[in-house]
This record gives structure tokens, C-alpha cells and sequence, in this order.
């Protein structure tokens, strides 16, 4: 990531959205490059790499667990992981579009114009 931040974008921005769209792999790799890389590296870091199952029992308010139904950044085996561990109510809702951002996927991009 910190070798080659502008190839990171490029490689996240299709693994994110899903889609081999130009146009919209474009617009959100932008968006990631507007961000300082020396600032956005270490937060990319702890969100990539930090584990916090051992919390997952002590949460019971109830938690709508809301997943793409195809996320190469976050399988669905995630959201089955979440729901089986987390101590209060947790339905799985699959939205049928691919991609890490649903808003900006290319079933959905049209109703975020």
C-alpha cells in the first residue's frame, strides 16, 4: 500500500465497487486519491487489519447486519460469522447488488445522480 498508494486505489477501487465500470471505478479512485496518503495509510491499516471478534459477545443491543451479496473486500461469510457471534438480535439483510459501496454500484448508480 505505501509503495504504490495510486496502484492500491485502482485495485481496491474495482475490488470495492465490483464492477469493471470505467466511469465508476474512476470517480471513486479519485475520490481515494484526494485523500493525503500519509494521512489515509495508517487508518486503511487499522481498518484492514485489526481483529475485534473477542468484542462480538459482549454486544447485545439488537444489530442489523447489512451485506452486498457479493463483497470481495467482505464475503458473506462475514455477516454469517457476525450474526452467529454477536450476543443480541442480528439479522442478515443481502442487498442483491456487488461491491463494498451499494450506493455506487452500477444497479444502484442511477438513483445516486
Amino acid at each position: 500500500m505505501e509503495k504504490g498508494f495510486y496502484s492500491w486505489t485502482l485495485g481496491f477501487s474495482l475490488a470495492a465497487l465490483g464492477t469493471q465500470d470505467p466511469k465508476l471505478c474512476k470517480e471513486f479512485q479519485d475520490s481515494l486519491l484526494r485523500m493525503n496518503a500519509e494521512e489515509v495509510i495508517p487508518l486503511l491499516r487499522t481498518i484492514l487489519l485489526t481483529d475485534n471478534r473477542e468484542v462480538l459477545q459482549k454486544v447485545s443491543v439488537p444489530s442489523t447486519i447489512i451485506q452486498t451479496q457479493k463483497d470481495m473486500v467482505v464475503p458473506i461469510s462475514v455477516a454469517q460469522y457476525l450474526h452467529e457471534n454477536l450476543d443480541g438480535e442480528s439479522p442478515v439483510v443481502i442487498i442483491p447488488v456487488e461491491g463494498r459501496t451499494p450506493t455506487r454500484s452500477p444497479e444502484t448508480a442511477h438513483e445516486c445522480s
